[in-house]
């Protein structure tokens, strides 16, 4: 025998030392016992990112505030960071509706849509939820409609005004105002595009 065969034979009897395993150890977010008291802080903490974010000013790292959705996810608080979501792009889409444009809504959608982008993937798919994109559009389209159509209901209210106030009394008919009420009507129920 050759001594490369003894030395392979002689490693292949010998028992071999065991190598320590690789463990990823978790977060501390989720080895906390008080785990709620830490999800509510996470919870805060991305709630004010928002709103700084709505502002204009944004003063946490994405790192954390990224790493603060995923844990949150992970800990099965999901549908809390979900609803916190919701909420913050309905109160976006009001202020930037009367405040600022579709272009700044925009990008305060995106940046909350890349902070909670792990739930998007993941907690949305999982429970079957409406996609961040869609929550967003649907909370700027709620508002411009409202808005859209108070203007729309302004302009018509005042134009038949206009024009009843414009013919002589003598024509004017009573039935006229349960035309009026009834067009009013049809405009505040969104009748109009």
């Amino acid at each position: 025998m050759s001594k490369r065969t003894r030395d392979s034979d002689d490693e292949a009897g010998a028992p071999q030392p065991a190598r320590p395993k690789f463990v990823i150890q978790p977060h501390p977010f989720l080895k906390d016992r008080d785990v709620p008291t830490e999800a509510d802080r996470a919870i805060v903490r991305l709630e004010a990112a928002f709103h700084s974010i709505l502002k204009g000013v944004t003063s946490a790292s994405f790192e954390e505030l990224y790493r603060d959705g995923y844990n949150l996810v992970l800990a099965k608080y999901g549908d809390t960071l979900y609803r916190s979501v919701e909420t913050h792009l309905a109160i976006g889409a009001d202020y930037l509706s009367r405040r600022g444009t579709h272009k700044q809504f925009v990008k305060y959608y995106i940046m909350v849509r890349d902070i909670v982008h792990y739930m998007d993937r993941t907690y949305v798919i999982a429970q079957n939820k409406t996609p961040v994109a869609t929550l967003a559009l649907d909370a700027w389209q709620k508002r411009c409609n409202v808005k859209k159509r108070m203007v729309v209901r302004a302009r018509i209210i005042g134009r038949l005004s206009l024009n009843c106030v414009m013919w002589n009394e003598a024509r004017f008919a009573p039935g006229m105002l349960g035309a009026i009420e009834g067009l009013e009507h049809w405009v505040a129920n969104g009748g109009l595009p």
